[in-house]
């Protein structure tokens, strides 16, 4: 895999934003032994209604731990094992293209994006882990899709840092307690680029304050 740095070049090659979809402990854990770590049905959800309809490019290792293709989108498998994505390629999907560059599966959602029926707002290339697929593209995307998982998660795989996002205002977007269906409390943000601007990015302290007016707002 091509490092975070080396990634930029990758985005002079969409004609669509680029934009990272994930779930994260507040240590940062997003996996352990290629699973989620914790049950947050309502992220799913999230994730879903966030991803339907666009092209998602995810890892080999993500591929696997799914279990089968995503339905209304195309999955596309980025992995260096070329005879991974032939055996893919051979069977036949609607919906999953396995690739062993970035630069191919950019140019991939591309083509896909140039045919899609959404909403030209709507159009934009999805990157939804795992870790160095993330570590890839993170310096090239312009939006995040971010759920905090309200908890300390050991774990084998882990999100970047803020300091290797590019410059970004932050949005609260909605919380969700934790009941039967989720394990852990969480809280979305939206993260979007703006250029020149500078970082706006929240200290913790500051996403706990944002969390505290949303909670006061929906009491209210």
């Amino acid at each position: 895999m091509v490092a975070a740095a080396q990634a930029d070049v990758y985005r002079d090659l969409s004609d669509y934003p680029i934009a990272l979809i994930v779930a994260r402990s507040r240590n940062y854990t997003i996996g352990c032994s290629n699973e989620l770590p914790w049950r947050q049905q309502d992220d799913l959800k999230r994730f879903k209604n966030t991803t339907l309809g666009k092209p998602v490019i995810i890892g080999r290792r993500t591929f696997e731990s799914i279990g089968a293709p995503l339905t209304g989108r195309l999955s596309i498998v980025l992995t260096r094992n070329s005879e991974f994505a032939k055996n893919i390629n051979s069977q036949g999907y609607q919906n999953v293209r396995a690739v062993t560059t970035i630069g191919d599966a950019v140019r991939t959602a591309n083509a896909f994006l140039d045919n899609s029926s959404l909403e030209g707002a709507e159009k934009e290339v999805i990157v939804a882990g795992g870790q160095e697929i993330f570590e890839a593209f993170v310096s090239s995307c312009s939006k995040i899709y971010l759920t905090v998982v309200e908890a300390e998660v050991d774990g084998d795989a882990t999100f970047p840092r803020e300091d290797k996002f590019p410059l970004f205002s932050v949005q609260l977007i909605g919380q969700c307690a934790a009941d039967e269906n989720n394990e852990h409390n969480c809280t979305y943000y939206e993260y979007c680029e703006e250029k020149g601007v500078g970082r706006k990015i929240p200290s913790s302290a500051g996403m706990h304050e944002h969390r505290a007016k949303l909670s006061t707002t929906t009491a209210n």
